[in-house]
């Protein structure tokens, strides 16, 4: 099992600097169409990018956070696994908690089911996920394409000598569905999610919390991600809970084996 935590701190945030970077971020779905993308291909991303534009700061918040998340549970799951169980690659299973009633989707819970795919395609051509040359990646073939189109070699500039592009549109919706049940994986998510809030706020001893870097794999430069998604927040400041983040590097899990340590 592997546990990841993506968080922000909307102290150190202005009103300004959140809707300067939703409207950034809007900007930057429109940005690359051209006449050379399908019509509808491009009715679909302006449709998309007014709905992004009419959420609350909220939302727009919460889909940055879900966005760097699920980047980096690919990368760091794909990393691990490959060393270790490198069959769990063959299937990619994303249960979304519900926020909506009766498992179905809210329009804001569509939109970034959606519009994460073509983002994260994206992002990955332009800032490939790591990986390692020792692991064993075999059982992903099915998810890199196998030829490159035209279009994406236009969109993904793959380099030559470099890996095919992974088909995240198969690896999010192959498998994905929302759940108000309450169901184990998504109770044992919350109540760790819940706990590790609680630490960083404060409200929770060393004793309910100590033990969950255990199941988070070791990363730079810190286990907890802070995102910032305002210009205006300061590079470097002193946190009250800044004791907290340094503890969650303590005894978390090591990307590499044992045995590959040796030979790294």
């Amino acid at each position: 099992m592997i546990f990841e935590v993506a968080a922000i701190d909307l102290g150190l945030h202005t009103e300004e600097g959140i809707r300067k970077n939703q409207a950034g971020r809007a900007e930057g779905m429109t940005a690359n169409l051209t006449e050379e993308h399908h019509q509808t291909l491009v009715d679909a991303i302006w449709k998309a990018r007014r709905e992004l534009e009419s959420y609350s700061l909220q939302l727009n918040i919460q889909s940055a956070i879900i966005f760097e998340l699920v980047r980096t549970v690919i990368e760091h799951g794909t990393m691990y696994y490959s060393q270790r169980r490198p069959d769990e690659l063959a299937n990619f299973h994303w249960i979304i908690d519900a926020k909506g009633d009766n498992s179905i989707p809210t329009p804001w819970e569509k939109w970034w089911t959606m519009f994460i795919k073509p983002a994260l395609q994206t992002k990955f051509a332009h800032d490939p996920i790591a990986s390692l040359k020792i692991g064993d990646y075999s059982h992903m073939k099915r998810f890199v394409f196998d030829t490159v189109s035209e279009f994406h070699q236009k969109v993904l500039k793959p380099k030559p000598a470099g890996p095919r592009p992974m088909n995240l549109g198969l690896v999010l919706s192959e498998s994905l569905r929302f759940s108000k049940d309450p169901e184990p994986g998504l109770e044992l998510v919350d109540i760790l999610t819940n706990a590790t809030r609680r630490a960083l706020r404060g409200n929770l001893q060393a004793e309910g919390w100590l033990e969950i870097p255990t199941i988070i794999v070791n990363r730079n430069p810190h286990n907890i991600h802070l995102l910032s998604l305002d210009d205006t927040v300061p590079e470097t400041v002193k946190l009250p809970y800044g004791h907290i983040v340094k503890a969650f590097d303590i005894g978390a899990k090591s990307m590499l084996t044992a045995a590959n340590q040796k030979d790294w």
